[in-house]
């Protein structure tokens, strides 16, 4: 599977700490300590406001790292909450000193706004299909299988299989996209029968046309599901390889930690492209 872009999990943690920054810029503007300012917050500031800065934070920085739509919403509301009470709150004692952090605290709000609207970022949290970090590992099997489509069967190699799909290759003409069918096989103790539907299909050569198909979804007490279940469950145990395979994550911070550092554009979820995590072919 593909991992979580890392700007994604940097901005998480950014509004995960944004109850120390908050703290800190306060404690500046009323020229008192960390501590200090902290104590009163904690101690005198109204509870609407200490589940602003304590809690919705938090809040926000899980919607964002799971890339929940509703959470660009809650950004931007809180940021227009805090834009309005600061403002207010500004114009109580304001002074020169008191109106610069207002300005820097506001310009940090909105850029983080700006960038939840940049078309790439925005696409992440309303696109479930490019989160390719959100789909069940697809365990590569090639071994042999069946097709049947009204009464017609047909053999097929079977690539890879997931909870919810599985990719496989046959001869081209029985089957087409959109074709609901049953796919048959066995692999170990496991013999697997599921309805299916054929999502897309690309032809190889004369011979050969590869389709990928989305299981039908059943009750999760059903036989057919636990049987699909335990087979993935064993599938793993095994370390059956996956079509796609998660890289090193120290490597990979460090990859996009180098790139980040010399191009902006690393600050930018990638757009993945779906032929990256095609399934490995069938052996010779």
């Amino acid at each position: 599977m593909h991992r979580r872009p890392w700007p994604i999990v940097f901005l998480s943690l950014l509004q995960l700490f944004t109850p120390i920054g908050t703290i800190f810029f306060s404690s500046i503007a009323n020229r008192v300590t960390f501590i200090q300012q902290l104590k009163i917050v904690w101690a005198h500031a109204p509870m609407t406001d200490r589940i602003i800065i304590f809690i919705v934070p938090i809040i926000l920085a899980w919607l964002i790292y799971f890339t929940k739509k509703i959470g660009l919403y809650l950004v931007a509301a809180t940021v227009i909450y805090t834009l309005t009470k600061n403002l207010i709150e500004w114009r109580g004692f304001a002074d020169g000193y008191s109106f610069l952090m207002l300005l820097l605290v506001s310009l940090c709000n909105l850029a983080l706004v700006a960038y939840l609207l940049v078309p790439s970022v925005r696409e992440i949290f309303f696109n479930p299909s490019i989160r390719w970090w959100e789909r069940e590992p697809r365990y590569i099997l090639n071994t042999e299988g069946a097709i049947d489509l009204n009464g017609q069967t047909q053999p097929c190699y079977l690539q890879d299989v997931s909870v919810s799909g599985a990719s496989f290759q046959c001869l081209p003409g029985l089957i087409h996209q959109g074709d609901d069918v049953k796919l048959t096989f066995k692999h170990g103790k496991h013999e697997i029968s599921f309805l299916a539907k054929i999502m897309y299909e690309r032809n190889i050569n004369v011979d050969s046309t590869k389709f990928g198909l989305r299981r039908i979804e059943t009750s999760r007490l059903s036989g057919e599901y636990l049987l699909i279940l335990s087979l993935i469950s064993d599938l793993k145990k095994e370390n059956c390889p996956i079509t796609q395979a998660d890289a090193d994550t120290k490597k990979s911070f460090m990859s996009w930690a180098k790139r980040a550092a010399k191009s902006p554009q690393a600050w930018f979820p990638e757009k993945i492209d779906p032929s990256k995590f095609k399934s490995a072919g069938p052996k010779s």
